[in-house]
């Protein structure tokens, strides 16, 4: 995040830098497309899809569907009082979570496992203090952001 890298201007901007884990976790970059990677562990290969969340995105998902056993579904905590990029009338995480439903009652994903995970949890804690959630989310999205914190 921005901040972040605010905070840790004087050692990236020194000649001998050399970005950090910390520093690569930090990064962010829009998927555009989708992002393929193979992964094995032992007897285990799993394929992992990276799928660009915008709308003009989301019509490339159905590609991804056909023998999914598992989909892990993101969604920007820290996106409660955002609108999307491309459309500045739609609240982020209400969109996100409007697409989490869609997705765990499609005919094409009935026989997969979802797992639901919120992230950006940092940049979250930080605005929490400044714009109130209750303010754009019902009490049953609260609850939910409230077992995510406690975790």
């Amino acid at each position: 995040s921005l901040q972040y890298f605010l905070r840790s201007i004087e050692r990236i901007c020194d000649p001998n830098y050399c970005a950090t884990p910390e520093d690569i976790i930090h990064l962010q970059q829009r998927t555009i497309g989708l992002d393929q990677n193979e992964v094995v562990f032992g007897d285990l290969t799993i394929d992992l899809v990276d799928t660009g969340g915008q709308k003009s995105e989301r019509r490339k998902w159905i590609h991804c569907f056909d023998g999914a056993d598992f989909v892990v579904f993101c969604v920007n905590l820290a996106g409660y009082d955002l609108t999307l990029w491309e459309d500045h009338n739609d609240n982020q995480m209400q969109d996100a979570l409007t697409v989490w439903d869609s997705l765990c009652r499609s005919k094409w994903l009935g026989s997969s496992t979802f797992i639901l995970l919120f992230n950006k949890r940092d940049i979250y804690e930080e605005k929490i203090l400044h714009s109130d959630i209750a303010t754009h989310f019902p009490v049953r999205v609260l609850l939910i952001v409230h077992a995510t914190n406690t975790c």
